[in-house]
């Protein structure tokens, strides 16, 4: 039996919705699917906790797009469209250690040759020499006529 997208999808949104906000997108946005982000901050504290000595924010973003099927041109859009998205979200400052931005693909069927590229298309991103972080940027792809 072959999965469709929105049940992946639905199965993929119910795992994370413990762990992250999800926004839909909207009909208008295809092939955008869904837009998942979290926000996690740590607190290194001295004194048994009344004196603050680090804050540490990550953030996990993760833009979900659909495609009967995968091209190139569809990956490199779509690619950008996540790397723009993310950029606008991500506030680098001293407390900012990282952000991990992910372009999830769903897809019945691709050549090899772009399965290929989307496993190599990575990006990243310091900010102000690292000393506010940085931001890595990575595609993945789910073939759903497999599931």
């Amino acid at each position: 039996m072959i999965m469709t997208q929105q049940e992946y999808l639905e199965k993929l949104c119910k795992s994370y919705s413990a762990y992250y906000d999800i926004t839909m997108a909207e009909k208008d946005a295809f092939p955008l699917l869904a837009e998942l982000e979290m926000h996690k901050t740590e607190t290194k504290t001295a004194f048994l906790g009344a004196m603050t000595l680090a804050e540490i924010k990550t953030n996990h973003y993760l833009y979900v797009f659909g495609t009967e099927d995968l091209t190139e041109d569809v990956l490199d859009k779509c690619s950008e469209i996540a790397k723009k998205k993310a950029l606008k979200k991500i506030k680098p400052d001293s407390t900012h250690m990282e952000s991990l931005v992910t372009a999830l693909f769903l897809y019945n069927k691709a050549e090899d040759s772009v399965l290929k590229k989307a496993k190599k298309k990575k990006w990243a991103k310091s900010f102000l020499f690292s000393f506010h972080g940085w931001m890595r940027f990575e595609t993945k792809a789910i073939n759903l006529s497999t599931l």
